[in-house]
């Protein structure tokens, strides 16, 4: 895993796939129906035939303030609301016509109607609601087949997942929405040549497939190719204008190339588009935190739902902001529950050991700080900090934060810094010249310079020339859960999945839980070793 100079980790699992499933041929399917003619109801239809989901949907917000007699203007506003990434309106919608078409004799809309609701309740996390609505029909079209399996992985019940994925190829060999679940298993398993093969074969289909240039867009993004995952989560904004998902992903590229202007313009059209999307509302907090602008931070999140889980990013944020602001006792509540339960951004450390170290708890202030302060990549920031609370607390190695606080000044910033930028834009060879360089120098942070240089090795395809480097990076730092992963990660890649490689990566997970790049390592190599 690449060590970056800077603590700050990204915020790209705010745009983790979820995938439309959109029903092919709903319009032509509706039109044959009698529900009552209502002026709007062709206008948006044409609109959708054309792939115009801004217009359709502005016609059908209209056109259902003044009535919801006709079934099928329900129906196509529920599509329309899910492909412009509104599950809330949609799974509205769609409730009431379901409960409408339960009391119809027979029913006129099941089997559009099912794929569509689950959906939308799997986006708004309503699990069983979602499994109700499949029922046992789930392998009647596609659509609902892909909702089937996502749902039952949801509930982690992956081997049943994993079947009903096989037996959806086999019935719908064409169907996009599976081809993107088939690709997220292969990358999974760390079979990265297949799931480009598929994301590859997805955009030749249908190039212009939400779902399938949102997911090619995702692996580039994890494969480090920028400048592709920024063409394509281009091309779905262009296909969905208003939808949040792209928006977000390019906000990401933006703050990983450091382009802080196209960011803050990223962030806000999201924000204009989904104004009550609680991702937007954490993307927005996040650049108004990183601003300095503490109050409208604070602000944004005042109305985003009590985080499910006590590593989420809502209670980061939370408590940094509580730390701002020197809420000392709420700052510490929060940040210790992020930290307790997984969490690993590396922000939350520095905070709690400064609200701790206010409160005059140097013992916990160094039990939060020293997993920072001895990582590869500490800044002077927590290093100054370190160098206090380690003399506070009699620990033998105090010294040796201010020695590294010293040589950190002798760091070739400006190569460090191209070398960095080389690997966000995934150009390996670039980077493993300048590493290679560095490293002939005898300055300079060699943990993170040999960490590094392996990480580009295992990039360009040299697992057998990156071990020796991290070995020796290993050597340096033997609890730095990164440099435990890179090793672990090359030996995996070079020899497969053999002892050593399953102990380090599972001692990378432990330090580090909240680590999703170190936790796919790990699940990668142990489903090889089955």
């Amino acid at each position: 895993m690449h060590i970056t100079k800077s603590s700050r980790k990204t915020v790209r699992r705010l745009v983790s796939l979820v995938g439309s499933c959109s029903v092919l041929g709903l319009v032509a399917a509706c039109s044959g129906q009698n529900g009552g003619a209502h002026g709007g109801y062709q206008q948006a239809a044409d609109a959708v035939s054309h792939h115009d989901w801004r217009t359709a949907d502005t016609i059908l917000k209209a056109a259902l303030q003044d009535s919801h007699d006709d079934s099928r203007m329900l129906l196509l506003g529920g599509e329309v609301a899910l492909e412009q990434g509104d599950a809330q309106r949609a799974a509205s919608l769609l409730e009431e016509l379901a409960q409408r078409d339960a009391q119809a004799k027979p029913p006129q809309f099941t089997a559009q109607l099912r794929p569509l609701l689950a959906r939308a309740q799997l986006e708004l996390n309503n699990l069983p609601g979602a499994l109700h609505t499949l029922g046992n029909d789930y392998m009647a079209d596609p659509a609902s087949c892909a909702l089937e399996v996502r749902a039952q992985s949801a509930a982690g019940e992956f081997a049943r997942a994993i079947d009903v994925l096989d037996k959806g190829l086999a019935k719908f060999p064409d169907a996009i929405d599976l081809q993107v679940l088939d690709g997220l298993r292969a990358q999974a398993l760390g079979h990265t040549e297949r799931a480009d093969a598929i994301a590859a074969k997805a955009i030749k289909a249908d190039p212009d497939n939400f779902d399938a240039l949102i997911y090619a867009g995702q692996l580039a993004l994890a494969e480090q190719r920028l400048d592709e995952a920024r063409r394509l989560f281009a091309h779905a904004h262009d296909l969905r204008p208003d939808h949040q998902r792209p928006m977000l992903a390019l906000a990401s590229i933006a703050r990983d190339t450091g382009d802080k202007a196209a960011e803050k313009q990223w962030v806000d059209m999201a924000r204009r588009s989904g104004a009550g999307d609680p991702a937007v509302a954490i993307f927005a907090a996040e650049l108004a935190l990183a601003a300095g602008n503490v109050d409208e931070a604070s602000q944004l999140l005042a109305h985003v739902s009590d985080p499910g889980s006590a590593n989420s990013p809502v209670r980061l944020l939370k408590g940094l902001i509580d730390a701002k602001q020197d809420r000392r006792g709420q700052a510490i509540d929060e940040l210790s529950a992020y930290l307790s339960h997984g969490g690993a951004d590396d922000r939350a450390r520095l905070a709690l050991a400064v609200m701790l170290t206010k409160q005059g708890d140097k013992a916990r202030a160094w039990q939060a700080l020293k997993p920072l302060a001895d990582a590869a990549n500490a800044t002077a920031t927590p290093l100054q900090l370190a160098a206090v609370l380690a003399a506070a607390n009699h620990d033998p190695a105090a010294a040796s934060y201010t020695a590294r606080l010293a040589a950190l000044k002798q760091d070739n910033t400006h190569d460090l810094a191209e070398a960095d930028a080389a690997i966000r834009a995934g150009d390996w060879h670039k980077a493993d010249a300048i590493y290679t360089r560095l490293l002939a120098a005898p300055q300079g942070n060699r943990v993170l310079m040999l960490n590094n240089a392996a990480y580009a090795k295992i990039s360009l395809g040299d697992s057998a020339g990156a071990i020796p480097l991290a070995r020796q990076a290993l050597a340096l730092a033997p609890n730095d859960p990164v440099v435990l992963d890179t090793l672990g990660w090359a030996l995996f890649k070079a020899q497969g999945a053999k002892g050593e490689a399953l102990q380090l990566l599972g001692r990378a997970a432990t330090l580090q839980p909240g680590n999703p790049a170190i936790r796919q390592h790990l699940i990668t190599a142990q489903a090889a070793s089955q």
